[in-house]
């Protein structure tokens, strides 16, 4: 019916490290046999970094955690080299624990705005964030379909609502039927290169 808000992934590194942007990651994991690790405990964090790798030709293992918690025990203690995880936790890390390099996101994150997309870093197109949506039976009556989604992107411009979502650094992202349609259209597709790229296995 209608799309609500989106949530970008990051790629971070412990703080105490020199990396201060992606090509010096890319550089540093280049000196390490077979391209170091990395950790995450999510199918959208796995898919983050396997098109990371991908785009830049790095063969670095995966290494996947059941708690962020513990994948960041494994960055500050050396096991793994980067992290890709999602912003809302990783801003409450930043910049004390970890120093996030970049956001997945095709734009800035509201709750990071001095971090620079992978976009802006040279990877073209990048862009891993899920996104919350809205949706009603088939069937509904379609000025039963506008007037919600209506009420929902009024909700969304309210302050109290802006403010809430900054607090958990999601983005607000309103649509339309129209565009919520034409979304999942893409996204379907884009979705099952990312699955097969990062060899997810269905359940």
């Amino acid at each position: 019916m209608t799309t609500l808000n989106s949530l970008a992934f990051t790629i971070a590194v412990d703080a105490a490290k020199p990396y201060r942007t992606i090509d010096d990651l890319v550089a540093a994991l280049r000196t390490k046999r077979d391209d170091g690790f990395y950790g995450t405990q999510s199918n959208s964090g796995q898919v983050t970094g396997e098109l990371f790798k991908q785009m830049r030709g790095l063969k670095t293992t995966y290494v996947p955690y059941k708690a962020t918690g513990d994948a960041l025990a494994s960055l500050l203690g050396g096991e793994v080299d980067f992290l890709t995880v999602d912003a809302t936790w990783a801003s409450t890390m930043h910049p004390h624990k970890i120093r996030i390099l970049a956001v997945t996101s095709a734009k800035r994150s509201a709750a990071l705005p001095e971090v620079p997309t992978m976009v802006e870093q040279g990877f073209k197109d990048f862009d891993i964030s899920p996104w919350w949506g809205v949706v009603v039976p088939a069937g509904t009556p379609r000025p039963i379909i506008e007037r919600l989604a209506g009420w929902f992107n009024q909700i969304n411009a309210t302050d109290e609502t802006k403010q809430f979502l900054a607090r958990a650094a999601l983005d607000i992202f309103p649509g339309s039927p129209e565009s919520m349609a034409a979304l999942l259209r893409t996204e379907l597709e884009r979705w099952k290169r990312f699955v097969e790229l990062a060899k997810i296995e269905k359940m």
